[in-house]
């Protein structure tokens, strides 16, 4: 298991002002980070594609993209491999996003037309849902743990597996089966083995997995 705490691991300033804090990465699989952004413009940014796809959750305020969506907070988008997007974004107030792809990634400009619909009419796969701070809908994710209540983002039939939201009332214990796991505290304080977890705090892991809630707690779960 690999435990990751955004706060003191290494983060790197680019050109642009966007700050980038990697999580976790290997050689030809998944790598996951966190990306900060200050306040920009409307409509700098290009639309592009990525050669894997792209998980982002906003954990951050929320901003518009891809010809007036809106990512709210604690939002969430999955973009599969080659589909065009990040046109026409508004960032007021910059964002604060936690971004996974799949694997080794290009990414691509194609020469487009902003004002044609037809690169971001959703394709197969893309996953759009509203915030975790709203009502959620009936599409319960797996069984975690008593009391435990889950919200599937993306599933995968085939695999049985995705990615999820829990809520965990203080007192309650996670439990994760055996799979490639990515955990993301986003809000709340978890304790594993006598360690406090707090929010930011990444785990990788492919073993099982128990957290206890020392509080009322939010996290974000991809399994593959």
């Amino acid at each position: 298991m690999h435990i990751t705490n955004p706060h003191t691991a290494p983060t790197h300033t680019h050109e642009n002002g966007v700050q980038s804090t990697m999580l976790h990465t290997t050689d030809n699989g998944p790598h996951s980070s966190i990306l900060k952004a200050p306040p920009r413009e409307p409509g700098l940014s290009r639309p592009h594609s990525h050669t894997a796809t792209e998980e982002i959750f906003n954990l951050g305020p929320p901003f518009t993209f891809d010809k007036g969506r809106t990512l709210p907070r604690y939002g969430y988008t999955k973009y599969p491999a080659g589909m065009v997007h990040g046109a026409d974004v508004d960032l007021p107030e910059g964002y604060h996003l936690y971004v996974r792809m799949s694997g080794p990634s290009e990414i691509h400009f194609p020469e487009i037309n902003i004002n044609d619909p037809q690169p971001f009419t959703p394709l197969e796969g893309y996953t759009f849902v509203a915030s975790a701070d709203e009502n959620w809908p009936e599409n319960p994710g797996p069984n975690l743990g008593q009391n435990i209540q889950t919200r599937t983002l993306s599933y995968n039939p085939k695999t049985q597996k995705g990615a999820f939201l829990a809520r965990l009332p203080a007192n309650t214990t996670l439990n994760l089966p055996p799979a490639a796991t990515e955990l993301l505290i986003v809000e709340g304080s978890l304790t594993h083995e006598n360690n406090t977890l707090t929010p930011g705090t990444h785990i990788h892991t492919a073993q099982g997995l128990n957290l206890t809630a020392s509080a009322p707690s939010l996290v974000f779960i991809h399994q593959d």
